[in-house]
Formats: C-alpha cells, sequence, structure tokens
C-alpha cells in the first residue's frame, strides 16, 4: 500500500476547485508514471507470479488496479463536470487509457526491440505532455454524455 500511494491524487480527488486544472492534472499523471516506472520490475514479478496466485491475482489486480482505474474514473469525472478538463465520450475508458497509455511507456517499452531504446526521459515527458493536452480544456466545457 506504501509503494502505491498517489498523494498527488488523493490531493486532487480532496479538493472541489482547482485553480490551475492543466498542472494538477500534469501532477497526478506525472506521479503515476513515476510509481509505474519505480515498481516496473516487482510489478512484472506480481503479474506474473499471479497466474499461479490466486490471492496475489485478487491482490493486484481488484485490491491496487482496479482501485486505481476507479479512483483515476472519479477523478475525470469530477474534473469534466466542473470544465476543468474537456469532456470524453467515456471517462473509465479514459482513465484505463491514461493508466495502460504510462504502462507501456514506463514498463512495457523495455521488451520491444524498438521501443527499448526510447530515452526513459523522452518516454516520460512525451507521455505526459501528450496525455495533459489531449485531456485539458480548452475553455469551460460541458460534460459529455456518458455512451453504454
Amino acid at each position: 500500500a506504501a509503494e502505491t500511494a498517489l498523494p498527488r491524487l488523493s490531493a486532487a480527488l480532496a479538493r472541489s476547485r482547482v485553480a490551475d486544472p492543466r498542472a494538477e492534472l500534469e501532477g497526478v499523471v506525472r506521479e503515476l508514471y513515476e510509481l509505474v516506472e519505480r515498481t516496473r520490475l516487482g510489478t512484472a514479478l506480481i503479474e506474473r507470479s499471479a497466474l499461479d496466485q490466486p490471492a496475489l491475482a485478487t491482490l493486484f489486480y481488484v485490491d491496487v488496479r482496479r482501485k486505481l482505474i476507479e479512483r483515476l474514473t472519479r477523478y475525470l469525472e469530477r474534473r469534466i463536470r466542473s470544465g476543468a478538463l474537456r469532456p470524453v465520450p467515456d471517462p473509465p475508458t479514459a482513465a484505463r487509457l491514461i493508466l495502460e497509455t504510462i504502462t507501456w511507456f514506463a514498463r512495457h517499452r523495455m521488451g520491444d526491440a524498438d521501443s527499448a531504446a526510447i530515452d526513459d526521459a523522452a518516454a516520460r515527458e512525451t507521455t505526459v505532455d501528450f496525455l495533459v493536452h489531449g485531456l485539458a480544456a480548452a475553455g469551460r466545457a460541458k460534460a459529455a454524455p456518458r455512451r453504454r
């Protein structure tokens, strides 16, 4: 639990208003990237071991990852409703997109012969820039209707 704490995300969820939504989002995305990057070897070990250990699978996929996606979803929904972030078709899918994009660049690119050569800093900065600018509101926006 201590290894996966995300104080910036927790603080963002505790606030109802934010003066600089882009900076807040950047902090949340950066914090998550740093967590995934820092824990990449341990997480790979847990994911592989979870195949044979149902309790470990529950811990990782249900207690950690699913709850993280739920927290990211709540954050996105709140900021979209306030107009701080642009509307997206489905906030839970956007939350998963954030996590999976970060996970690929912080972890999985290392196993890809063509992508392993990407510099760590370039991967981190490009991912943060892309996600933040993709979600930041150009102005005050209304939330998009949620697709089912």
